[in-house]
């Protein structure tokens, strides 16, 4: 039986998420399976967004008393899918991220609208072992906004809104070649006010390193840690002047502009769980589509993709009915 708006589960979103998911997205460009430098920062923003839908559902399971259980601590890579356990199933959480205006506006107005949007799995995932036949798929859509640039960074900050905004330093920063010392760094911030910093990536050992530090305008700031490669820079507000970091060993000295920075922030509205299924029916009932296809949600798919309309899935009402059965 198809779905219906009231079977949509919509959630308020809370700045949190977003704080809590920066914070992973960090973490996966320390530890992530591939280098900081690949990962484009649309990659980081999903990433912010999987972990809010994660806790708005841990949120709501808390509130239902339905009890979870999350996976054994594995080294985040960006854009990793979410899971947790329920009932003694494997659950793969897999939300959509909808930040154009009209499909927000739509959603808006009626959560239903959704249901007419495409469940996706991409057919190399589906053959993956990771869940076995009867786990399952956990659909579901994340509304926002986010800053794609400068102009729109500018926007956001002149209307109060949180910021965080990532520098990845190029390639030989990242601990590519020969694992050696980047030396006694130094920072010089060419901002109006003070600017605090936080630099993430690896010492000697391979363990994470952090360090924060705060800027004094055109003052020589010495990073006391001993970085052997540098992930990444984050600062949460847009600098007015240049940022300069140098390592002696490199000999290199990247001058980060204002425009060079990359703001992973998500500005979300809701949180919506539309309907699940388990692996087995949805590779019996997904139809084949092909890169480039265009979706009710304003995307085109960038790959094949396997789909199945939300409005097919099942209900969570019943899932939860499922999870108390089987406890």
């Amino acid at each position: 039986m198809p779905l219906t708006a009231a079977d949509v589960v919509s959630l308020e979103y809370s700045g949190q998420y977003s704080l809590a998911g920066v914070q992973q997205a960090c973490e996966s460009l320390l530890h992530g399976q591939v280098q900081a430098g690949a990962v484009e920062p649309a990659q980081l923003r999903s990433a912010v967004a999987a972990v809010a839908f994660e806790m708005a559902l841990r949120r709501w399971l808390d509130d239902a008393q339905v009890s979870y259980q999350l996976p054994a601590h594995t080294l985040p890579a960006a854009g990793a899918l979410r899971q947790l356990g329920l009932g003694g199933r494997r659950c793969e959480l897999r939300p959509g991220i909808l930040t154009n205006a009209s499909g927000v506006q739509s959603v808006q107005a009626d959560a239903g609208w959704l249901l007419g949007t495409s469940a996706l799995v991409a057919p190399a995932e589906l053959a993956a072992q990771r869940l076995a036949e009867e786990d399952i798929f956990i659909f579901g859509s994340v509304t926002g906004s986010v800053a794609h640039n400068l102009r729109e960074t500018q926007r956001v900050a002149a209307q109060a809104q949180p910021l965080r905004l990532l520098y990845i330093p190029p390639r030989p920063w990242q601990g590519a070649g020969s694992w050696r010392s980047l030396g006694q760094l130094v920072l010089k911030s060419a901002a109006k006010q003070p600017l605090q910093v936080e630099l993430g990536g690896l010492d000697r050992a391979h363990q994470e390193l952090r360090c924060t530090l705060l800027l004094q305008p055109m003052q020589r700031t010495l990073v006391p840690e001993d970085f052997y490669c540098l992930r990444y820079l984050c600062v949460p507000a847009l600098p007015d002047g240049v940022l300069g970091v140098h390592s002696p060993a490199l000999r290199q000295t990247p001058v980060i502009t204002p425009r060079q920075w990359q703001n992973i922030w998500f500005y979300g509205l809701q949180v919506h769980l539309c309907g699940w299924l388990n692996k087995r029916d949805f590779r019996s009932r997904s139809v084949r589509l092909a890169a480039g296809t265009r979706l009710r949600q304003y995307v085109r798919t960038e790959e094949v993709q396997l789909a199945i309309e939300m409005g097919q899935l099942r209900p969570l009402a019943r899932l939860l009915e499922l999870v108390r059965a089987a406890s």
